[in-house]
């Protein structure tokens, strides 16, 4: 009989071993999405990853990752208190600076050293948020790097956009083609044309070789050129309510692609799980799933279970 419960005991205790590193695994996989999200400027996405993944770490009670996500937070209310555009600056200030200082506790009591490159960069960005300093929430000069023209029913980009420009939105606006004068734009690294008129992505959009991040959901795209997987430093992509129907072979040639976004398309589950086996580090969003190399097929909905 003493056996018998101690069998049980050790079959409940691997299952409870199990349950926890899968926990962990997901809740991993959440908050790098929800930062690499943050980096993209989607920040209403972001912050949905990244309270599953704080939520998940802390059942998993996993010091490290528990520090990071508190980190992974920090930085996104950092940004928040960075945007010139935002009235609740001094609230997500404080809410940052909150964060950190918890992620820094956290770091300095693991053991050998885990978390030592992060308290540095930690008490940089605690150093620099006291002192109000003017870099803006993407880390970059205002002063002729950063430019927003969302809802301003534009059909051509304005000409005092400056060839420094690293970021550009221009979402809902009237561009029913792509705007060439973008080209000329040698430092750019992040485009938001969502909420176009778009019809096709010219062949030339290769030269932009320093894009990060292209965000084109809500336009009319049925297909993508060749061109754009020859983007050395894409790594988010989002062409999400297009009426795009086939995946396109080259897609496979963007290698470091980090996220995908193919939702409101009319996509085939099964043609995306083709592609994930060729860019098996890329995370494909469709729908209400994600996709990606280590788990598979997850349900959002199901996430937080």
């Amino acid at each position: 009989m003493k056996k018998i419960i101690l069998i049980l005991m050790l079959i409940s205790i691997s299952n409870l071993n199990a349950f926890n590193s899968q926990t962990l695994n997901q809740s991993i996989k959440f908050l790098k999405l929800g930062n690499t999200l943050r980096e993209a400027g989607d920040y209403e996405s972001s912050k949905d990853y990244l309270d599953k993944g704080y939520k998940q770490v802390n059942k998993s009670k996993d010091g490290y990752w528990s520090a990071i996500a508190d980190e992974y937070l920090g930085y996104y209310y950092r940004d928040l208190s960075k945007s010139r555009l935002n009235e609740n600056r001094e609230y997500f200030k404080a809410m940052a600076l909150a964060k950190f200082e918890v992620a820094m506790e956290k770091f300095e009591k693991l053991k050998r050293n885990q978390g030592k490159a992060s308290i540095e960069k930690i008490k940089l960005e605690i150093n620099n948020l006291k002192n109000n300093d003017l870099i803006d929430y993407k880390g970059l000069w205002l002063k002729n790097t950063y430019f927003t023209y969302d809802e301003k029913g534009l059909k051509k980009i304005p000409e005092d956009v400056s060839p420094k420009a690293t970021y550009l939105s221009l979402v809902k606006n009237k561009f029913s083609s792509f705007p060439m004068e973008l080209l000329k734009l040698k430092s750019i690294e992040y485009i938001d044309l969502s909420d176009n008129k778009l019809k096709e992505l010219p062949n030339s959009i290769e030269y932009l070789i320093k894009l990060k991040v292209l965000k084109l959901k809500n336009n009319k795209l049925k297909d993508l050129p060749e061109e754009i997987s020859y983007l050395p430093n894409l790594k988010y992509l989002d062409i999400s309510n297009n009426g795009i129907k086939k995946i396109p072979d080259f897609l496979a040639k963007c290698k470091n692609l980090e996220i995908l976004d193919l939702r409101k398309n009319n996509i085939p589950f099964e043609e995306l799980k083709k592609l994930l086996q060729k860019i098996p580090n890329t995370q494909i969003l469709h729908e209400k799933y994600i996709i990606e190399s280590e788990t598979g097929v997850f349900q959002e909905e199901d996430s937080n279970e």
